[in-house]
C-alpha cells in the first residue's frame, strides 16, 4: 500500500526515520532493516537477513537469544506475562518494552530500550515492528547525578557529625551534569568554611573564658588567705585588749 501510494517501498520510507528499527514477517525474518539500525549495529540489511537469529546482529559474541520481536511473535497478546517483559500502559494496541546492553559497531557498550508491537491482519499476526532507543547518555547522566547526590549527602552527614573540615569535591562527569546542580557544591563548601571558622572562634573564646576563670579563682584564693590573716590579727588584738582591760580592773 505504501508503494502504491508513494511510489516507493516501505523500507525506503522507514529509512527516513531517525530511530533504529526493523520489521519482521510472521516467521521472524527481517523484511525491513533501516539505515539507522545499520549504523547502530554495524550490520547491513543483507547481513541481518542472513543471521540465524536477529539477536546476533545486536550481540556480537555470537549468542542466540530471542529478540523482543521474537517474543511478541510467540505471544502477541500476552508477551508481558509469557516472557516477563513490560507492557506499555496507556496504549490501546499491544506495545511491549524491554531493555538490555549491546555492543555497537564501534565496540562500545550501549544501554538499549526496545519497543515492539505486533502487526495484525484481521486476527492473524503478520509481523512485528521493533524500535530501538539508545539510552546510553541518559543512563550515564543518571549515574553521575546519583554519584553527585550521594557525595553531597555524605559531606553534609560528615559536617553534622562534627567533621568540620569536610568539603564537597564530587568526582563526576561535569559535561553531563546540569550547572544548576553543580552550583550547590560551592555554597555548601562556603557554608562549611564559615561554620568551621565560627567553631574555631568559639573554641578560642571558650579557652579565654576558662583562663579568666582560673585567674579569678587564684585571686579569690589570695583574698581569702589575706582575710584569714587579718582575722587572726584582729582576734589577737582583741585578746590583748581583753587582757589590758582585766589588768585595769585589778588595778582599780
Amino acid at each position: 500500500r505504501i508503494r502504491s501510494a508513494l511510489g516507493v517501498s516501505a523500507e525506503a520510507v522507514l529509512d527516513t526515520v531517525g530511530i533504529p528499527l526493523f520489521v519482521t514477517d510472521a516467521d521472524g525474518n527481517a523484511v525491513v532493516w533501516n539505515s539507522s539500525i545499520e549504523d547502530l549495529t554495524g550490520v547491513s540489511a543483507r547481513e541481518a537477513r542472513e543471521k540465524a537469529m536477529l539477536s546476533q546482529a545486536f550481540y556480537h559474541d555470537g549468542r542466540r537469544a530471542k529478540t523482543l520481536a521474537d517474543k511478541v511473535l510467540d505471544a502477541p497478546r500476552n508477551a508481558d506475562t509469557a516472557y516477563g517483559v513490560d507492557r506499555v500502559a496507556g496504549v490501546d494496541d499491544a506495545l511491549y518494552r524491554d531493555e538490555s546492553v549491546m555492543t555497537d559497531a564501534g565496540g562500545t557498550d550501549r544501554n538499549i530500550d526496545f519497543r515492539a508491537a505486533p502487526v495484525f491482519d484481521g486476527d492473524d499476526v503478520v509481523g512485528v515492528v521493533e524500535l530501538i532507543y539508545d539510552r546510553t547518555e541518559d543512563v550515564h547522566r543518571q549515574t553521575e547525578l546519583t554519584t553527585l547526590v550521594e557525595h553531597l549527602t555524605e559531606t553534609m552527614a560528615a559536617l553534622a557529625e562534627g567533621q568540620l573540615d569536610a568539603r564537597a569535591d564530587p568526582d563526576v562527569d561535569r559535561s553531563v551534569v546540569d550547572d544548576e546542580l553543580l552550583g550547590v557544591v560551592t555554597p555548601l563548601n562556603e557554608l562549611a568554611e564559615r561554620f568551621e571558622r565560627l567553631a574555631e572562634r568559639v573554641d578560642e573564646q571558650t579557652a579565654q573564658l576558662a583562663a579568666a576563670i582560673d585567674e579569678s579563682s587564684m585571686a579569690a584564693g589570695t583574698v581569702e588567705a589575706t582575710v584569714g590573716t587579718q582575722r587572726g590579727q584582729l582576734e589577737s588584738a582583741t585578746r590583748e585588749i581583753q587582757a589590758v582591760s582585766a589588768s585595769m580592773q585589778e588595778i582599780a
